[in-house]
């Protein structure tokens, strides 16, 4: 299991896993650097839709474009907002591997 955290936390780009509530429950140095954290313990746990959505609206619709196409996105731009309220233009690619 540690040479998997060790590409996990050393791998470039933001990879994240959350719960079905949408808690954060992984997330690599990356990601959490890009959300103006100083490491991914500072945001471990919080719900995506009430702390990184811009608009937590835009929750609903990134969850109803999953189920549309069979939960594979490509591409998915959404806006998240820092740790600091500013605005994150992100796409998002995502692929959940148990059915729908």
């Amino acid at each position: 299991e540690e040479k998997y955290r060790t590409l996990f936390d050393n791998m470039p780009g933001v990879y994240y896993r959350t719960d079905k509530k949408g808690n954060l429950i992984m997330i690599n140095p990356e990601g959490a650097k890009l959300f103006g954290c100083n490491s991914p313990e500072d945001i471990l746990g919080k719900n995506i839709s009430q702390h990184f959505y811009f608009a937590p609206e835009e929750r609903k619709k990134y969850l109803e474009e999953l189920e549309k196409n069979k939960g594979n996105l490509k591409d998915y731009e959404i806006t998240l907002k820092k740790k600091d309220g500013s605005p994150l233009v992100i796409s998002d690619s995502f692929i959940i591997k148990s059915s729908f």
